[in-house]
């Protein structure tokens, strides 16, 4: 079984946490922060977080492409997106503008993660 992992952003503590636990039912995440200043798990309600999907592939650096992420792609930045519209992540410069489909080769061998749309908007200006 192949399970989905996510990570969340934290409006309240404005800090990215990995996700441990969802409980749909009482509509909380458990989760802990990247970083060892919050090192307990902590209990975030739905409404204090942001989702972030991982796209299920690596960078070129091996390192694993979220949601929300910032790459880099022939020398421009990028935001991973899910496009409903297209079933599929893509890589956007606008909020809803689909500018590139994500294929697996591109991601591994050209895309590099340089951050995420919370800690390092600057990077898309």
């Amino acid at each position: 079984m192949n399970l989905k992992k996510y990570r969340v952003w934290s409006k309240k503590y404005n800090k990215m946490f990995f996700v441990e636990k969802i409980n749909f039912d009482e509509k909380i995440v458990v989760a802990r922060a990247f970083d060892n200043e919050m090192p307990h798990k902590i209990i975030h309600s739905f409404n204090d977080v942001y989702f972030l999907e991982s796209i299920g592939s690596n960078d070129k650096n091996n390192i694993e492409i979220y949601e929300g992420d910032i790459v880099k792609y022939c020398n421009k930045h990028y935001v991973v997106k899910y496009f409903n519209n297209y079933a599929q992540y893509s890589l956007s410069k606008g909020f809803d503008t689909l500018e590139l489909p994500m294929a697996s080769y591109i991601i591994t061998n050209y895309c590099e993660v340089i951050g995420n749309v919370f800690n390092d908007p600057g990077l898309l200006a």
